[in-house]
């Protein structure tokens, strides 16, 4: 009965507080992932209205490599001062139906696929960190090749 009373006091707690707003870089970026088909299509139009580059990653739970991006390199000094400059959405296509008609539509045939787009007209490019021989890239590879694939706009002014 315990239990039960104190779980009811941290359910409570946790909803009496509301979300954290999500902080915007300068450029109207903001510092988090959207998530899913519906993440997609939200990042996709704010790209648009921002005129920002947009990463697109396709990533699974179970797969290792996906970890070690996620652990390893997205944390990074580098590679966070390179997304915090542009709008990213994460995909995981064994979610459902829209989420793999998205990673088709990408030709996604391993994980992780990590893309960016320029624009909003231009062709995604894929920029992977891991290498055949065992020559994977350092997180500041990685981030340099981003960059490259992807520039971020500066001083872009918001459209809010």
């Amino acid at each position: 009965m315990k239990r039960l009373a104190r779980l009811g006091l941290i359910i409570t707690l946790f909803a009496s507080f509301p979300p954290a707003p999500s902080s915007a870089a300068p450029n109207g970026a903001t510092e988090t992932w959207f998530q899913g088909a519906q993440g997609y299509e939200e990042a996709v139009e704010l790209q648009k209205e921002l005129n920002l580059p947009l990463v697109v990653y396709f990533w699974a739970g179970w797969c290792p490599y996906c970890q070690k991006l996620d652990s390893h390199y997205l944390p990074t000094a580098p590679v966070q001062d390179y997304l915090r400059g542009v709008i990213k959405v994460r995909i995981y296509p064994e979610q459902g139906p829209a989420e793999r008609e998205l990673a088709k539509r990408y030709n996604v045939r391993g994980y992780p696929s990590f893309f960016i787009i320029r624009e909003a007209a231009a062709k995604p490019v894929k920029v992977h960190p891991f290498r055949r021989g065992g020559r994977n890239l350092t997180p500041t590879q990685f981030a340099d090749a981003c960059q490259a694939a992807g520039p971020r706009t500066p001083n872009v002014a918001t459209k809010r």
